[in-house]
């Protein structure tokens, strides 16, 4: 079983790992943002209006909306900060599933829902940890039942990512953001790939 202790171990003195606080929505919601807005604007150049960027950050991933999830103990929100400057490089997200999937009745499964990690922080295995401290809790909360996760169809790096998790690609669905639908890839971790 992973612990913090050994996530905490697996990081260098540089970081701090620890579950996010009330405060912390403002910070999640802007690295939320900015890792958004790199990935699929700039490097991917997705056709999206500025409106409906500025619509999704204000509806799905603002500081209201991180404060929601905090404060929602059905879910849980890891972070990691670099202890030179008390800055959040890093965070998780897990909790129920709640993928709009026709086909799939999985009321009682859990979700990894986000993952984003700071450009110039990527090469540190803070995925790695996040990931693995993340699968740990979502295991305990949903004991013996798949674990969900959505990644976009373009990031071959993210499914790779996935894989080496025991997520397997199960099916697809479109993300939209404004009027633009985005082709990704809903995968799953059966529990017996634990």
């Amino acid at each position: 079983m992973y612990t913090y202790a050994r996530a905490l171990a697996q990081l260098n003195n540089q970081f701090r790992l620890r579950r996010a606080v009330d405060t912390d929505n403002v910070p999640l919601a802007q690295l939320n943002q900015q890792s958004f807005f790199e990935t699929y604007v700039d490097d991917c150049d997705t056709p999206y209006s500025k409106d409906d960027i500025k619509k999704y950050f204000r509806t799905s991933v603002s500081p209201e909306t991180f404060a929601d999830k905090i404060a929602d103990s059905k879910q849980a929100i890891w972070i990691v900060e670099d202890k030179t400057n008390d800055e959040i490089v890093a965070f998780a997200n897990a909790g129920p599933y709640n993928m709009p999937l026709s086909n799939v009745q999985a009321e009682n499964d859990g979700q990894f829902y986000r993952l984003y990690i700071q450009r110039n922080y990527q090469d540190y295995g803070l995925g790695h940890c996040l990931m693995k401290v993340a699968l740990s809790w979502l295991e305990k909360q949903f004991p013996g039942r798949p674990i969900w996760l959505g990644v976009w169809s373009g990031n071959l790096k993210g499914q790779e990512f996935h894989k080496k998790y025991n997520f397997h690609k199960v099916d697809e669905r479109y993300y939209q953001v404004g009027k633009f639908k985005r082709h990704s890839f809903v995968m799953r971790r059966d529990s017996s790939s634990s």
